[in-house]
């Protein structure tokens, strides 16, 4: 008989105060508070069946991934944690994961991708196929958050829908992730502005590291609190224009300290600025209300409401641009079978 398959679905994140830097490196500590926005549709797609084979394997947008992959090696890494943290004996998986959306590009794909591995691995491990399963064996939603943080740290957001807050708290035990706002509460949209789907040349766990050897960092985590209860305010009246002046500031300090570290960590790319110039320029003058934000990639997330967001994807089509279309959306999703198609 064929074990069981587990089918655990998670969504990629926008951070709006963003995550970079730590206090705690092994621990996975944030420096700082974040908050984010799920997304709708750029997901990570995960399989999970107990493997015949006495190992774990994994594939990766169909292709079987060797052990030595530095992918796979932060999946086999985040697997034993958890089954230390379980305390249950590491069974070996067969692990099938994909993304609706290009990885390693600036997108998130770690947040969706281990937030997806911790809730499969730990379903199959304990055999609970569903959300109300897994509660009665005692793991709660901001359990599986805390564990899929020592992944990546910005996975814990994407335990939930709506909008989200990472809190650093006063250390690694007491820090924690919640919902703000459920999806409900403002229906924002998100197009991903496509500059370059290429990987990354320095990874964001890499860049991390770096952020205190800026001379603009502790200047801005002085300054973060102020933002954040400035984004909170502007989140609670739904106030678009109070908010996305507060999205600007914040990708463009982030990307300050990335390129004030020596060597400096350049994500952005020309065109990123171009696009940047071209976004104020219809807002300005046309009266387009999109503002952008930018992780650590050089790729744009356009934040708009839905009745301005037809103009905008009219205006990118005239200017020949790639995007993907995206917006608040809700949290991950666990069951069963074995014959599901990828969407």
């Amino acid at each position: 008989m064929a074990p069981d398959v587990y089918l655990a679905e998670a969504p990629s994140n926008i951070a709006f105060l963003k995550y970079w830097g730590k206090a705690d490196a092994a621990a996975q500590w944030p420096a700082n508070d974040s908050l984010s926005m799920t997304l709708r549709h750029a997901r990570t797609q995960t399989r999970l069946q107990r493997s015949a084979s006495g190992h774990h394997e994994i594939h990766f947008e169909g292709k079987r991934l060797a052990a030595q992959d530095p992918f796979a090696q932060k999946m086999l890494r985040h697997l034993t944690f958890l089954s230390e943290a379980l305390e249950e004996s590491q069974v070996p998986l067969h692990i099938d994961t994909h993304n609706t959306f290009p990885a390693s590009c600036g997108i998130a794909s770690s947040a969706s991708g281990m937030a997806a591995l911790t809730i499969g691995a730990v379903a199959c491990w304990l055999e609970a196929s569903s959300w109300e399963a897994l509660t009665n064996k005692g793991i709660s939603r901001a359990q599986l958050a805390s564990w899929a943080r020592r992944g990546s740290g910005s996975a814990c957001r994407s335990l939930w829908g709506g909008f989200v807050v990472w809190e650093a708290a006063a250390g690694p035990a007491s820090q924690r992730a919640y919902p703000l706002f459920p999806s409900a509460h403002w229906d924002l949209c998100d197009t991903l502005l496509l500059v370059s789907t290429a990987p990354k040349s320095v990874s964001s766990s890499q860049g991390h590291t770096t952020a205190w050897e800026s001379p603009l960092f502790l200047p801005r985590l002085s300054g973060l609190p102020t933002r954040k209860r400035a984004m909170l305010e502007a989140l609670a009246d739904c106030n678009l224009a109070q908010l996305g002046p507060l999205l600007e500031q914040e990708a463009l300090e982030m990307h300050s300290i990335m390129l004030s570290v020596v060597p400096p960590i350049v994500y952005l790319l020309p065109q990123t600025a171009s696009w940047i110039v071209q976004i104020r320029r219809w807002r300005q003058e046309e009266g387009l209300e999109v503002y952008f934000t930018i992780d650590a990639g050089p790729n744009l997330h356009l934040i708009c409401e839905p009745s301005t967001q037809p103009a905008l994807l009219a205006r990118l089509a005239q200017a020949g641009a790639q995007w993907l279309e995206d917006g608040i959306g809700e949290g991950p999703t666990l069951g069963m079978g074995r014959n599901k198609k990828w969407e």
